[in-house]
């Protein structure tokens, strides 16, 4: 009886409804090998902006999916640039990511002026994506960003990561705005690594660090190289750090702490080198203090770094000692694993918004809570900024919701 009961169950579901989910508390993605879902890197799911995998019908979310969809437009020249919609190529019977569609806006009035392609066929799309999903503005001149693919060669793969200038001349604002254009960057510099992390520019040089990707045994290269001659500065090995933290890099004068030419990495570990050598000064491989390969930046206050971190852990909010990489204060905030924004502080205070818990307020120095406003929270990856000596923030207080609100508190 109560085999034919769920065989009358199963009958009733139509095509549409039936639906397989996997959950667990441990990470497995083994059925893929038996589906043959592409993997963007070792363990994770490759997926676009709807969650779609390159099996139709089958889908990834959660901690196993690699999804690149976190883009922020940029300013350069009288311009504000972003990236397009994400898609997917599959060139040789593999799938890749096609990040290759900039949408350029009027500054003044954001009108749509043109769309770009940085590639015409699938080929010099993906070697031309924009790898990280971020746009660095150099001297309202070029756009540059970082490229990394994984390429068959006979029997082997090879990878290669660099840097692409964009010149923002080359655009032809004569055509339509919606017609696509090609206007192919140039490789300033390569490697034979990928770099992730998010590229910086000063004083006319770009910086930046090469990934490890999981399993991998290789070091991390840290690098500057002149955006107008394409002449390498420096570059410098680590064996200890990973390049895995996408908004990674930090440069830093402040001659009142003697912290002058320092470019300072925020990855799984922490580290600390001569903008000008790239020597090291000094590296934090406590990955307790560091696992900051998801995050929205730090914040710099008078000596001294504050910064959240996407690991569920405690404590998920720090203050370290930018002079000597020593973590001063942690706190965790109840109830919450997971934390992805900007601390900035104010006249002595670290106010925090948080993911789901509120908007906390700090003693900077000691850590010690002030207080806690829990009708505002932050959202994924939800950008702040500090005004005029206005805490400008997005509020989602209600995480179903698409949109935000937008605050300015006067400390």
């Amino acid at each position: 009886e109560e085999k034919a009961r769920r065989k009358k169950s199963e009958s009733q579901l139509s095509e549409k409804d039936n639906k397989l989910v996997l959950r667990g508390s441990d990470l497995n993605i083994s059925i893929e090998t038996s589906i043959a879902v592409k993997e963007e890197v070792a363990g994770t799911v490759l997926v676009n902006a709807k969650m779609e995998t390159s099996v139709p019908d089958i889908y990834a979310v959660g901690d196993c999916v690699e999804s690149k969809d976190f883009i922020e437009p940029v300013k350069c020249g009288n311009y504000i640039f972003l990236q397009g919609p994400e898609s997917l190529l599959k060139i040789d019977n593999d799938w890749k990511y096609d990040n290759s569609i900039i949408y350029c806006f009027n500054d003044a009035d954001g009108k749509l002026l043109a769309t770009i392609s940085v590639g015409k066929d699938d080929i010099e799309k993906y070697r031309n994506s924009i790898f990280n999903d971020k746009l660095c503005p150099f001297n309202d001149k070029y756009l540059l960003w970082s490229f990394g693919r994984t390429e068959r060669n006979q029997d082997s793969l090879v990878k290669e990561g660099g840097i692409l200038r964009f010149d923002i001349s080359k655009i032809d604002f004569s055509l339509p705005s919606t017609e696509i254009q090609y206007v192919t960057p140039k490789c300033i510099y390569s490697l034979d690594r990928k770099i992730r992390s998010n590229l910086l520019e000063s004083d006319g040089y770009v910086y930046f660090e090469t990934w490890t990707e999981l399993g991998e045994e290789s070091d991390v290269i840290f690098g500057a190289v002149n955006v107008e001659t394409e002449e390498l500065l420096w570059t410098n090995k680590s064996s200890n750090m990973m390049g895995n933290g996408e908004n990674a890099l930090y440069l830093l004068n402040d001659y009142d702490n003697n912290l002058i030419n320092r470019l300072f990495s925020f990855e799984k570990y922490l580290g600390c080198y001569d903008s000008l050598t790239g020597k090291p000064i000094w590296e934090n491989h406590n990955a307790a203090f560091g696992s900051l390969t998801y995050n929205a930046g730090v914040f710099y206050n008078d000596g001294y770094f504050y910064y959240s971190t996407a690991e569920v852990r405690d404590p998920n909010i720090m203050c370290m000692d930018a002079r000597t990489g020593t973590n001063i204060w942690g706190f965790n905030i109840p109830k919450s694993g997971s934390q992805f924004s900007r601390p900035i502080v104010i006249d002595g205070k670290m106010f925090f918004l948080s993911w789901g818990q509120g908007l906390w307020v700090f003693d900077a120095k000691s850590g010690k809570v002030i207080g806690c406003d829990d009708s505002i929270c932050s959202g994924w990856y939800a950008k702040n900024a500090l005004y005029e000596g206005n805490l400008i923030l997005f509020d989602f207080h209600d995480l179903r919701l698409k949109n935000a609100t937008i605050l300015a508190i006067k400390p």
